[in-house]
């Protein structure tokens, strides 16, 4: 019996996990320590050697069982630790990505039958990541999207709220906003500042005879001609209706008349096209800085306008003689 035992023992030692064997050699100690009590009194009770020799053979069979069990389990906890390191160091590995999962079939001995489980685990894991970077770039991607989309509407808000949406000049918004820091920067710098402001003469006569769109184009033509012919530090602003003011630093009188003229021409050779008797002129007040008793960016403004008004009436009055003669 004990022999029968010590065999299903040890077989079972082997087919199971390394839990198994430790209960076992536990109990087989136990057995052993009380059969070699129980032998003792035996021998104390001086009981005769035909009984006392079965026990003794038992005492032997279970200290050779515990003597076996522990070498079972001694190879069994070898058997386990090292591809346990090893499949520890593996896992770490495969999830810093340095290996690929495939390397999982190097292991070996007891945890090699956990492989196809953690197998499993680490490709789902594997996918959940991938899906989430997916998703995370998606998202960014739609995000970036949206970002652009409302800078474009965002600047398109700014370049309408400075800009005139007809002939793309400056509005007078844009002009209140920033002559009076020209102003006072040129007069710190003791710079010239000259501003010209213009109005298209006989504008609503042409409206009246070739209808708003002309208006409007006409508006356009005379707008890209002023924006052609001013510098990059120069500003022009289209204040309402058919008025327009441009502004030059660092630029004197005589340089603001000179482009003043410039402009008229340009206008008188664009109005040969149109037919409509008087044709569009432009009249220009021209003011320098130096001009005014009493500098102000008001004083700057209401000078120019008097004079464009001075030279709207000349421009009538010539009108009036050229007929009459």
């Amino acid at each position: 019996m004990p022999a029968c035992l010590l065999r299903t023992s040890a077989a079972k030692v082997v087919r199971g996990l390394p839990l198994r064997p430790a209960v076992m050699g536990t109990m087989a100690m136990l057995i052993a320590a009380g059969l070699g009590g129980l032998m003792l009194y035996v021998l104390q009770r001086r009981v005769p050697m035909l009984v006392a020799l079965p026990w003794a053979l038992a005492t032997a069979f279970a200290s050779a069982g515990a003597l076996v069990t522990a070498a079972l389990m001694w190879g069994t906890a070898r058997r386990w630790r090292r591809p346990t390191s090893e499949l520890s160091a593996l896992l770490a590995e495969i999830r810093s990505g340095k290996c690929p999962i495939e390397e999982l079939s190097r292991v070996e001995g007891g945890p090699a039958r956990l492989v196809p489980v953690l197998r499993g685990i680490l490709q789902d894991l594997r996918q959940s990541r991938a899906e989430v970077a997916e998703l995370e770039q998606e998202m960014r991607q739609r995000v970036q999207s949206r970002t652009d989309a409302l800078e474009r509407i965002i600047a398109s808000l700014r370049q309408q709220a400075v800009r005139d949406p007809l002939t793309g000049l400056y509005n007078r918004r844009m002009m209140q906003q920033h002559l009076p820091d020209i102003f006072d920067r040129c007069r710190q710098e003791r710079r010239a500042l000259c501003l010209l402001m213009m109005d298209i003469d006989n504008f609503k006569l042409l409206n009246d005879t070739l209808g708003h769109a002309a208006g409007d184009e006409l508006l356009r033509a005379v707008s890209q001609i002023i924006r052609s012919s001013i510098r990059a530090e120069d500003l022009a602003f289209r204040c309402g209706g058919d008025e327009f003011v441009v502004v030059l630093p660092g630029t004197g009188r005589q340089a603001g008349e000179r482009l003043s003229q410039r402009l008229r021409s340009l206008v008188q050779s664009l109005a040969r096209t149109l037919h409509v008797d008087p044709p569009p002129g432009l009249s220009v007040g021209v003011v320098e800085i130096t001009d005014l008793a009493d500098p102000s960016t008001d004083a700057l403004l209401r000078e120019a306008d008097r004079r464009l008004y001075a030279q709207k009436s000349r421009h009538r009055s010539q009108r009036r003689l050229a007929r009459s003669a």
